[in-house]
């Protein structure tokens, strides 16, 4: 898994958003067994001097296991709380709100997959991935992108 949005700042127009770890695979699967939990974090800021609504999206997500044997889930740990929970490569076409975003103000997430107990032989031979996008924009402008 990727984290697409950069670790300099970017911007789209009025737009500017800053991430900790562009482009970087936040974490593997390597000798992931069944039972086995990843997690890393990352952290979004709101770079532009207005307020933004942000949103979160999958792009060119693979995953090859059975359906419910991997499980992605993304957390909020400003508030905290779980913002996602499903199979990895489900999250919904229309992204995730995370809603407002101050001037300057900063949130970090935590992704997390779980290999699922009764995954056949680990999982052997499979694959899994995709990259994460947060999308900047001032109400609706953010989705769809």
């Amino acid at each position: 898994m990727a984290a697409n949005a950069p670790k300099n700042v970017f911007s789209a127009g009025p737009l500017v958003q800053g991430n900790s770890a562009d482009g970087f695979a936040l974490f593997t699967g390597y000798r992931l067994r069944p039972s086995d939990f990843r997690s890393a974090k990352i952290t979004i800021e709101n770079a532009a001097p207005t307020a933004q609504e942000i949103r979160l999206f999958e792009v060119g997500p693979s995953n090859d296991f059975p359906a419910g044997e991997l499980t992605l889930m993304v957390f909020d740990e400003s508030v905290p709380s779980q913002i996602y929970r499903g199979d990895l490569g489900e999250l919904p076409p229309e992204g995730i709100d995370l809603g407002c975003f101050g001037p300057g103000e900063r949130r970090t997430y935590r992704f997390a997959t779980l290999l699922g107990i009764e995954s056949p032989h680990g999982g052997q031979g499979r694959g899994a991935g995709a990259v994460y996008e947060w999308r900047a924009g001032s109400g609706s402008a953010a989705a769809g992108r």
